[in-house]
């Protein structure tokens, strides 16, 4: 698996896989939007791998054996995938609606009762369109509508090359960690384990993946399922799990009704993978979840009143998400003569630029310095500790960090009243900047470190890898704003992301950001003493780990899965508790030999799961939208 290293040369990025990568990618961005923003069905592109990018690599690896002579390599067929899935993971709801929504809101709901009014004057011409007529037609939209291109242009370049800056950074910055993550510690990256048996190793061959009857055993399991739903979807009447099972809905007394909502959330892929990770991850995780809610049920009993929600540890989370990026940065730090020298310097500066570009645009935009390096430091420490979470364990699920937390940690420690000093300004810009917490673009930088060890492994060329990385950032924005405009000027904002007459949950969302700031700025508030303890506890707690874990080698918690409990433990903890125990029992039964000989079966959970929910299913939702609407599937 993670040790297997292909034997071929270096691969380039040749012409004929440019060419493919861009026919995919721009045909997958198509798909991307159709189901998630017109048709408000199955979210292809929020999946972990996307659903386009396993259905283009699914495609080539069927395909290559009859192409003969002209079939791909390896690597040509991975930097295909690498390209695909970056590219259309922009035009996904979770990334450029939230960008549209939070740019345009304001100006177009503007009303006298809101008050949204006092504060534009802060939003600088270049942030968004504030032609009235320009609005109308992006909310309203009608069939003769005709995108006005140049209201919009000069918008999205600014928009694309801040965003590309960022993008730079990331990479720039992983790569600062890639020789310690990929070459010295040897982390697993189970997403690039599937990704790789998922490619023939010989040319003109199928994968030996596919060919495994235990792979397939796994992949009946996830495909039964599903097929249930989707049956169940057609007519109700056929007997069918659904997505989750409500827990929480059997206590009915106090104190236990403070466990509601408690889901069992049914997710193959989470289960599927889950086996990859290590048992310390996975027990964690679970038991971390299963104590925060019981501490729930015992506060109720002592005559606090809790209202319990999916997302109540947030800023134990963020503060977990800062202890975890200082642990790195303090490693990195003590093992920086074991990093290569000659690489350190380049990547070094590229990120310094980023970085100080991303400052400057921000400052220009209106926000104070000080709070704009503190806003963009958080924004890639976030990203680069959900790159180590996928790296390390896998985890399937792009919605796995403490999100809005880079905005409201600000917020809670320094109080809006400060933040709101040079008369609202800086908490203007910080709220238009929502869709970077709210959304998950820079945690994408996932599927640059995945990318990297894809070209360690298949022995791609680095600068080919690096411009295929680089350049699929712009091409799905490019492609996916296209996309975006278009759709919305045909049927109107309004209307799309499941939107009824005001705008669908991404306009909610933004609406909700722009009523808070009216109350930043009206009602100002101090820092928030109980959330900084929450956020100091996370912190505290996750140091902690990391401490014991490296003065007792059998120290059984491990960090990231306390991370992951508490950002989004509600859909994690069921799962987990299953597939750890299947662990215990197949390596007290077998030993490794059968651990290892099990991998396909789990990974063909996965793939079932990604074949018939996200490719079959995907796909038919484009054609009966309706009945997809009855079995909607997030995979984020």
């Amino acid at each position: 698996m993670r040790g297997m290293m292909t034997p071929h040369p270096q691969t380039p990025f040749t012409w004929r896989a440019v060419l493919l990568a861009l026919v995919l990618g721009g045909l997958g961005c198509w798909w991307v939007v159709e189901n998630s923003l017109v048709r408000s069905g199955v979210q292809v592109g929020g999946s972990v791998p996307p659903i386009p990018a396993v259905a283009a690599l699914l495609l080539l690896a069927l395909a290559n054996p009859l192409l003969r002579r002209w079939g791909l390599r390896r690597g040509e067929m991975l930097l295909i995938y690498v390209f695909v899935a970056i590219a259309v993971s922009l035009p996904d709801v979770n990334v450029l609606t939230y960008l549209f929504a939070f740019l345009t809101v304001p100006h177009y709901f503007q009303t006298p009762e809101n008050k949204f009014g006092g504060f534009l004057r802060h939003l600088p011409p270049w942030f968004a369109p504030q032609d009235a007529e320009v609005l109308r037609g992006f909310y309203e939209g009608s069939p003769n509508e005709t995108v006005p291109w140049g209201a919009w242009l000069t918008l999205l370049i600014g928009w694309g090359v801040f965003l590309c800056a960022m993008w730079v950074t990331t990479f720039a910055l992983l790569s600062l960690f890639r020789h310690r993550w990929i070459e010295r510690e040897r982390l697993p990256f189970p997403i690039v384990d599937l990704v790789m048996n998922l490619t023939p190793a010989k040319e003109r061959h199928i994968p030996p993946f596919l060919r495994d009857p235990v792979m397939w055993a796994g992949f009946a399991l996830s495909a039964i399922y599903n097929v249930l739903n989707i049956a169940n979807a057609f007519n109700p009447t056929v007997p069918a799990t659904g997505r989750f099972f409500d827990v929480g809905a059997l206590f009915t007394e106090r104190p236990w009704t403070s466990l509601r909502p408690m889901w069992i959330s049914f997710r193959p892929e989470i289960f599927g993978i889950g086996y990859l990770m290590s048992t310390d991850v996975l027990l964690t995780a679970w038991l971390t979840y299963l104590l925060l809610r019981a501490f729930n049920v015992l506060r109720t009993a002592i005559g606090y009143e809790v209202v319990a929600t999916a997302y109540d540890y947030q800023e134990i989370a963020a503060g977990a998400y800062v202890g975890l990026m200082v642990v790195l940065v303090w490693i990195a730090f003590r093992a920086r003569r074991d990093v290569r020298q000659e690489s350190h310097a380049p990547v070094a500066l590229a990120a310094l630029i980023g970085f100080a570009y991303m400052l400057w645009w921000t400052t220009r935009a209106g926000l104070a310095w000080w709070l704009g390096g503190l806003h963009l430091a958080l924004l890639l420490a976030f990203a680069l500790v959900y790159a180590r979470m996928r790296a390390e364990t896998g985890a399937p699920l792009i919605y796995l960090f403490p999100f809005w937390q880079q905005q409201k940690m600000l917020l809670n420690f320094f109080g809006t009243s400060a933040l709101g000093a040079d008369g609202g300004a800086s908490l203007t810009i910080l709220a238009s900047l929502g869709f970077l917490s709210r959304g998950n673009f820079p945690e994408l930088a996932a599927f640059q470190i995945e990318a990297m060890d894809i070209g360690e492994r298949a022995r791609i060329l680095p600068r080919h890898l690096t411009a295929c990385v680089l350049a699929a950032l712009p091409f799905g924005l490019l492609v996916g704003s296209y996309l975006f405009l278009t759709n919305c000027y045909r049927y109107g904002f309004n209307v799309l992301d499941a939107g009824t007459v005001q705008g669908g949950y991404r306009v909610y969302i933004a609406t909700q950001q722009y009523r808070e700031l009216v109350q930043w700025q009206t009602q100002p508030k101090p820092p928030d003493v109980s959330l900084i303890f929450q956020t100091l506890l996370g912190f505290g707690l996750t140091v902690g780990m990391v401490a014991l874990r490296a003065a007792f080698l059998r120290f059984p918690l491990h960090p990231l899965g306390f991370a992951m409990a508490t950002s989004y433990g509600f859909h994690l903890w069921a799962p987990f508790i299953g597939v750890w125990a299947c662990k215990l029992v197949v390596v007290k039964l077998g030993g490794a030999r059968l651990y290892r000989r099990l991998i396909p079966l789990f990974l063909g959970i996965v793939l079932g799961h990604y074949l018939v929910a996200g490719v079959i299913w995907g796909g038919l939702s484009l054609y009966d939208a309706e009945t997809a609407r009855r079995y909607v599937i997030h995979f984020a």
